[in-house]
């Protein structure tokens, strides 16, 4: 994912499933650092900012905020319950969002659900990074069949790894 950033390539999901402590949160935080040094809205990377709009010549606005994120499912929905409903629509134009945890918060209600749903709308074709406990069945199960369909869309890639919890080894 960062060498196709890096390219310029057109933007895509990474989704990795896995147990427990196998190293997608580590995985994240390494592409997400990298993310934020490559993305384009990034003052470090522009000689024009912000832009100037009418001067468009020396600067090609992609549309998108120069921001990278990364948030936690937990974390998303408790922002949005104090307040921030629209959180998920929020980040439409953001350069790159991570999102951890996919359907690990307790969901009675199906707010979280709801938002991650709206999440994956507005994410489409653009950079964004998944991880998950739950199979693309179980998500669609537990979650909406909506998340597991947009996981695998548009040239997204979904990687299963297998390893254990690293705490646990010998």
């Amino acid at each position: 994912m960062v060498a196709d950033m890096e390219k310029g390539a057109d933007p895509y999901w990474l989704t990795l499933q896995g147990p427990f402590g196998c190293g997608k949160t580590m995985l994240m935080r390494q592409v997400f650092e990298q993310a934020k040094r490559i993305n384009p809205g990034n003052p470090a990377n522009n000689p024009i900012w912000p832009p100037e709009w009418e001067s468009s010549e020396q600067h090609v606005y992609t549309g998108r905020r120069p921001y990278a994120l990364i948030y936690d499912e937990g974390g998303m929905a408790s922002r949005m319950r104090a307040g921030q409903y629209d959180l998920p629509r929020e980040l439409r134009d953001d350069y790159f969002v991570a999102l951890d945890e996919i359907g690990v918060t307790r969901d009675p209600t199906n707010f979280i659900a709801e938002a991650i749903s709206t999440f994956c709308d507005v994410r489409l074709r653009s950079w964004t990074m998944l991880a998950t406990n739950l199979s693309l069945q179980e998500i669609a199960d537990r979650m909406d069949g909506r998340i597991a369909s947009r996981i695998l869309r548009s040239g997204n890639k979904f990687i299963a790894i297998t390893a254990g919890d690293y705490a646990l080894r010998d």
